[in-house]
């Protein structure tokens, strides 16, 4: 009879046993990460607690909460964080009223953030990444240079960053900023015949929360149509065109040409580019021109999406 030696494992055993070993780790490594967070979250709501419980006392003997700077020494003494980290490595913020009648404070860990106010000693969760992201402003009131913005208000929010640009990602330029401590905020100094989408990011003292969605696409209206538009320091190779400038225009078409060719057809000089800013500094046109010769000019003011009609021509002849 022949003898068998010892019997090893096929290669569909050893694979079952990796596997389960990490089905195992996996198992562990997520319960380990559960009973983390836990303990995270405990700590900083612990820490806002007794924040709570001391910002109140200190109210009670002094009539006001403490200010940053006339009572750092005690907010750095006293409060969880204020002097560094709070427990378990957190960002602490206290942010009090202008007044001293209430106050904002906020911790937080990585993605995990609580806030609470005098008014609500409640922590509310504002996990950054982890909440949804706030509801769109929207917008009223839309002029060819301004509109109004507003938005739901949130819970334990010290103030709104708002910012608005030309396309939905909020970069392309010109990219306008602001801040408010309500929700809501009035956007000026805009350009007419312009698309905009604004967004909005709430702060929870000094930590940043989730930003908002963005806004449906808010458009000014078209640049009025510029009047003013004359001829002078007329030369007989040369002349200036100016006009008066367009509110919220953000640049100028502007067009010469022979008065016979009333459409345009050929124009001795012709500008639809980005530099032409100003009516009231002009352009001087010397090139192509002759003596003796009736001309006749026209402008548009542009927008950045929208362009106003022509203006009427202005006839006129070099000497």
């Amino acid at each position: 009879m022949k003898h068998q030696g010892p019997h090893g494992f096929t290669i569909v055993e050893l694979l079952i046993v990796v596997v389960v070993i990490a089905v195992l780790a996996a198992i562990t490594i997520v319960a380990y990460t559960g009973i983390q967070q836990r303990a995270y979250t405990s700590s900083m709501l612990s820490d806002l607690s007794t924040n709570s419980k001391k910002l109140e006392l200190f109210q009670v003997d002094n009539a006001h909460y403490p200010d940053t700077v006339a009572d750092a020494a005690w907010i750095s003494a006293n409060l969880a964080g204020a002097s560094g980290t709070a427990s378990n490595g957190a960002s602490y913020s206290y942010v009090p009223s202008a007044d001293l009648s209430s106050y904002t404070q906020s911790i937080s860990r990585n993605n995990i953030i609580y806030v609470n106010s005098s008014s609500s000693t409640t922590p509310v969760d504002q996990s950054i990444g982890v909440a949804t992201a706030p509801g769109a402003p929207t917008a009223s009131s839309i002029t060819a240079t301004s509109f109004n913005l507003s938005w739901s208000a949130l819970s334990g929010v010290s103030g709104y960053d708002v910012t608005c640009a030309r396309n939905n990602t909020l970069t392309t330029t010109p990219v306008t900023t602001g801040s408010t401590a309500i929700p809501s905020f009035s956007r000026t100094g805009m350009n007419a015949g312009t698309s905009y989408y604004c967004g909005y990011t709430p702060n929870y003292g000094a930590v940043a929360g989730t930003a908002s969605v963005v806004s449906a696409v808010i458009n000014t209206p078209t640049p009025a149509v510029p009047t003013g538009l004359n001829a002078n320091t007329i030369a007989s190779t040369s002349f200036k065109i100016n006009w008066s400038n367009v509110t919220g225009a953000y640049r100028y078409n502007l067009q010469c040409t022979l008065s016979t060719d009333t459409a345009y057809a050929s124009p001795v000089y012709t500008h639809t580019g980005t530099s032409l800013s100003s009516g009231t500094t002009g352009v001087t046109i010397n090139t192509g021109i002759t003596a003796t010769t009736s001309y006749i000019c026209r402008v548009a003011a542009k927008g950045y999406n929208t362009t106003s009609s022509y203006s009427a021509n202005i006839t006129f002849s070099t000497i």
